[in-house]
């Protein structure tokens, strides 16, 4: 929990677009799995986003990723690099921070952003 309030606090105002809550399912290749495994982000922007993991790359990898829509369509891909990490014990907290290389387009994201964030 400190180390999310603290993140918040460093890096409040220098993100170039807000995050919004989301489910959006990844397909990951990281150096912790051979084949890719599938994740859920726990929020998302044009620029990057948080996805949940109990394994946990290292700070400054360069993972592949590919967005999976709801009817299993992949709907963007492309590299990421891993710029924080959250060792944290609480539920869904777990996980890792990822800067998109590509920004990604707002008809991308719009659809992968949970309802109740409107």
């Amino acid at each position: 929990m400190f180390l999310n309030k603290l993140y918040s606090f460093v890096f409040k105002g220098r993100r170039k677009h807000i995050r919004r809550a989301s489910e959006a399912l990844f397909s990951i290749h990281t150096s912790f799995n051979k084949d890719p495994i599938a994740l859920r982000a726990k929020d998302i922007s044009e620029c990057g986003a948080f996805i949940r993991s109990e394994d946990l790359p290292e700070v400054n990898e360069v993972i592949g990723f590919s967005i999976i829509s709801d009817n299993l369509f992949v709907c963007n891909s492309g590299k990421a690099q891993v710029v924080w990490i959250c060792d944290s014990d609480e539920k869904n907290n777990r996980g890792f921070g990822v800067k998109f290389e590509n920004e990604l387009y707002k008809e991308v994201i719009d659809p992968l952003i949970k309802a109740d964030n409107e």
